[in-house]
């Protein structure tokens, strides 16, 4: 499965002109398409999916700066 994303400038006119197209020359390799637009919960999922991964990275830069901290404080190698 292969996803892709569409400036919103391009018309689904053309989208569509252009899938079925490509499936029309490359009936062995493309046997079904779909085309959907965002939703704002797929909005919403993926912010709060980048939220999550910036609080994660945040926490563990922060407790492997104060590891290193401890390590300096107890010259623990």
């Amino acid at each position: 499965m292969m996803h892709f994303r569409v400036s919103t400038n391009v018309s689904l006119y053309r989208i569509f002109g252009i899938l079925e197209k490509a499936r029309d020359e490359l009936k062995s390799i493309i046997e079904d398409y779909t085309v959907t637009q965002v939703t704002l919960d797929d909005i919403f999922v993926n912010f709060a999916k980048v939220q999550e991964e910036n609080q994660i990275s945040k926490q563990t830069s922060q407790d492997e700066n104060s590891f290193k901290l401890l390590q300096k404080r107890t010259n623990v190698v």
